[in-house]
């Protein structure tokens, strides 16, 4: 049986809460873009240092805007004034950044910068070798 209720501005469902914000957190904004072109990298994730669970960014803005995270044994932790917010913000092919914010009473919005991971020639890669029991080595 599924079942849906709202718990303040929380909607629960099977016990797992979506939290859509809260009138008594303090907002805080990150834009995330890539360190060589400044364009928003819609792909990005970000996630509190003490929450064990990634969310995304707009598409659209490459925006995260929240005012809580649900800690991992469901408490909520709201944003406060002079709070220090700890998040990685990461995306696939960039290299992660951990960012601290202390909050203000207003205007908590960042930009976070993220470069690409430099992989090299990927010609110069060579495939392991994988050798099984029965195979032997050619002289």
């Amino acid at each position: 049986m599924v079942r849906w209720m709202m718990v303040g501005t929380a909607l629960v469902f099977s016990g797992c809460a979506l939290i859509q914000g809260s009138a008594s957190g303090i907002p805080l904004q990150i834009t995330v873009v890539d360190s060589a072109t400044a364009q928003f990298i819609p792909v990005a994730k970000v996630r509190h240092a003490e929450e064990k669970s990634l969310r995304d960014v707009d598409h659209t803005t490459g925006q995260w805007t929240d005012s809580m995270v649900v800690l991992p044994d469901g408490s909520l932790l709201e944003f406060k004034k002079g709070m220090q917010v700890e998040l990685e913000v990461s995306a696939p092919g960039y290299e992660t950044r951990a960012v601290v914010h202390e909050m203000r009473a207003r205007k908590n919005s960042l930009i976070v910068s993220l470069e690409k991971i430099d992989v090299g020639n990927i010609d110069d890669f060579e495939e392991p070798v994988i050798q099984f029991g029965r195979d032997k080595p050619i002289d």
